[in-house]
């Protein structure tokens, strides 16, 4: 009888796994889990997606697993409706998108260059190995690099990115996917479901009822100027590819008020890829590192990430309140260390675009009186305005209605042991209107965007750097070092710098992505 009992006992598996529910004489907890009905819902929906994309049937995911490699070139344009000249023309851009993934030996490529207002590269690059990772900065000319641990989320948030390797995400994390129910999206009825990824985005998935290809992948986030937000993918204009089904179009919505419109033009699978594409292009060469967070410059005077701090008798002053609610938090507590008992009176917000207001909201709620130009004075109050329920910061709970002040065309902060000379430069190639801060004693400059001087090395410069020289000489303004807004303190050698290679770049080819590997550094 123990004999009988044994043999019954290890063939309940197969007969269990046959079945469509589960065994409850078996399993007594699925059963009884919210969790567990919601997921054996959603599994068949993705196995549906997973069998539309491939046209394998019962080999469908054998089918996503054999994928070796995926290469795919995009053209796209960018519409950023917060960093045109001025509110109301958002800046619409080209770009270009290569994504190389290497799933056989476990590397992504990816490489995007767009145009940008003022005329400045904006290229940029990530190289991600099993032992080690890069970011490429086409725009200074360097590269930094980490472990492959310190790239994980990069590496995870990358394979999103493309509808095959998004459905394997899912799958390998069935324990995370959830159904929840139906929904239209674009006139078609959609089978939604969701699940958690490994980089702790939750992600849903929505799949046409009728022909199960996904028509839209969704991630929510806490975006600083907009609030709550989903950020949305759409997939649209399927084309079999090698025995794929392929999205050739898509359409993101997001990171804030952004929309990138992307065409498929070249893809190939289970092809060969350079090993060439996964080391530093020769081009680059390796960056000394980040800069410290919060630096002394001179007495009463810091530079931090992303702005700097100006130490008066009674009050101190904080030159932009970029980035995020959290780092303007973070910010605010090195404030409160280095300057104890003193209030911070004014920030200065050098223009309206998004990521140099991101961090208004902390600042707000401490009562400030905000410096800008008129055209950000509306946006700095939309900003304030803005729902975060998912990440509440200080301005949730203790909302202000601050003073703003507009500056025309200068304005002088003094009080006998310093002076801050603040001037609007506008109209530039960037924007219409833009604040420098000057402070004469010291001979520092403090801007935004018209030079950025990335990991300690300035990158090159466009049409809006040339006329923030020129603006300089015309204001007589005697410079010798300079804090921007992106990168680390220079001086004006950097300023030069950044101009020769923006004129040694007009020998260089116009075309996106080939003009990242011209060799105009070294002229």
């Amino acid at each position: 009888m123990r004999v009988r009992w044994m043999v019954s006992l290890l063939a309940v598996p197969v007969a269990a796994a046959a079945q469509p529910r589960p065994n409850s004489v078996v399993d007594t907890t699925v059963a009884k889990s919210a969790a567990a009905r919601s997921m054996l819902r959603a599994i068949p929906v993705l196995q549906r997606a997973i069998d539309a994309v491939t046209s394998r049937g019962n080999a469908a995911i054998d089918a996503l697993r054999s994928l070796s490699s995926l290469s795919t070139d995009r053209t796209m344009v960018v519409t950023k409706h917060g960093q045109g000249l001025h509110p109301g023309a958002p800046s619409v851009v080209h770009a270009v998108l290569l994504t190389r993934i290497d799933r056989k030996a476990s590397r992504i490529f990816r490489l995007r260059d767009l145009e940008i207002d003022g005329g400045q590269i904006w290229g940029s690059g990530t190289i991600i190995t099993p032992s080690a990772g890069y970011d490429l900065h086409f725009g200074n000319r360097t590269y930094g690099t980490g472990s492959a641990g310190e790239f994980a989320n990069q590496r995870v948030a990358l394979l999103r990115g493309e509808v095959p390797t998004l459905l394997l995400s899912a799958w390998n994390r069935p324990e995370t996917l959830r159904s929840l129910g139906t929904e239209r999206m674009h006139g078609r009825p959609s089978d939604v479901i969701s699940f958690a990824d490994a980089d702790g985005s939750l992600v849903t998935l929505y799949m046409d009822h009728e022909t199960h290809l996904p028509l839209r992948s969704e991630v929510l986030a806490d975006n600083p100027t907009r609030g709550d937000q989903a950020v949305s993918t759409d997939y649209s204009d399927y084309r079999p590819v090698q025995g794929f089904r392929l999205p050739f179009k898509t359409i993101q919505d997001g990171p804030g008020p952004e929309r990138w419109e992307a065409v498929l033009t070249k893809v190939e699978l289970n092809t060969a890829i350079a090993d060439s594409l996964f080391v530093p292009p020769s081009v680059l060469t390796l960056n000394p590192g980040a800069a410290p967070t919060f630096k002394k410059l001179s007495d009463g005077v810091y530079g931090m990430s992303e702005g700097a701090v100006i130490e008066f008798r009674d009050f101190v002053v904080v030159f932009e309140a970029y980035g995020s609610s959290r780092a303007s938090e973070g910010k605010l507590a090195n404030i409160r260390r280095t300057f104890p008992g003193k209030p911070i009176r004014y920030v200065v917000s050098s223009h309206y675009h998004d990521d140099h207001l991101g961090g208004v909201r902390p600042f707000g709620a401490e009562g400030v009186t905000f410096l800008t130009t008129r055209d950000a004075e509306p946006r700095i109050r939309e900003v304030l305005a803005s729902r975060h329920e998912m990440r509440a910061d200080t301005f949730s709970v203790r909302a202000n209605i601050p003073a703003i002040e507009i500056i025309e065309r200068s304005r002088v902060i003094e009080d006998g042991t310093q002076r801050l000379e603040l001037y609007q430069i506008g109209p530039t190639a960037h924007v219409d209107q833009m604040l420098v801060g000057y402070l004469p004693k010291e001979k520092i400059l403090i801007e935004g965007d018209l030079l950025d001087i990335g990991e300690g090395s300035p990158n090159a410069g466009g049409e809006d750097t040339e006329q923030l020289a020129a603006k300089l000489r015309e204001l007589h303004l005697d410079v010798e070092r300079i804090i921007p807004i992106h990168g680390m303190p220079g001086t004006l050698r950097d300023l030069q710098k950044a101009l020769d290679m923006h004129r040694a770049r007009a020998s260089c080819p116009r075309e996106l992505v080939q003009r990242l590997y011209c060799e105009w550094n070294s002229r």
